[in-house]
């Protein structure tokens, strides 16, 4: 007997029926929310700044079953479940959302070379304990790093500088990070926060960048 797929159901005699094809009003709304979706991105971004990640993952949510996800989509994602990681006062809680946004984030990597993403998955490799494959990615990630704008650049380039151990040029980075980002504030904020997990992980004090 063949086998029942998820293009149709097997009629009485094994005959398979024919797929239901979308309809006109089915077509309509998948455009509806295709034209939405970078408001929804909007709004779910300016949650995540203003400090409310748990509304911000639900506009998420419903995002990623309503549009195909890019990078900045999966990367967004990420940093919703970092930021609920470092709201937690519970240790698996916290690796969980650490676990589930490293997921993310390597998605979206691996799409495009992202470097947000990527210098952000190898971040909570080392968070998570995992050093070695920190390294590598970071090494990677600074190493196919061209045309980020300067503040993310920054960013980029002092995290990766932390994860191979070079302090004092993490140090300069991160002060051209803070002196292009100075009206970032919330985005300022999450590099900073990052950025003395790290210290205080890897070198066992988080003001090394203070």
């Amino acid at each position: 007997m063949p086998p029942i797929t998820k293009a149709g159901r097997l009629g009485r005699k094994g005959a398979q029926r024919i797929p239901r094809q979308p309809s006109r009003v089915d077509s309509h709304r998948a455009r509806d929310r295709a034209a939405a979706a970078p408001l929804r991105r909007e709004l779910a971004l300016a949650l995540a700044r203003s400090g409310q990640p748990e509304e911000a993952r639900q506009v998420l949510s419903e995002l990623l079953i309503s549009v195909p996800p890019d990078a900045e989509l999966l990367g967004l994602v990420g940093r919703v479940n970092k930021d609920l990681a470092w709201r937690s006062a519970d240790a698996e809680e916290v690796r969980a959302h650490l676990q589930s946004a490293l997921a993310f984030y390597l998605d979206g990597y691996r799409r495009d070379r992202n470097a947000y993403c990527g210098i952000n998955a190898a971040s909570l490799h080392a968070l998570l304990g995992e050093q070695k494959v920190a390294a590598g990615l970071a090494a990677q990630v600074l190493d196919d790093l061209a045309t980020e704008e300067a503040f993310w650049q920054s960013a980029i380039r002092a995290e990766g500088a932390l994860l191979l151990g070079r302090v004092e040029e993490a140090r300069r980075h991160y002060a051209a990070c803070a002196a292009s980002g100075a009206e970032r504030t919330a985005d300022l904020q999450s590099v900073w926060t990052q950025g003395r997990c790290l210290c205080a992980a890897l070198h066992g004090d988080p003001s090394l960048i203070n």
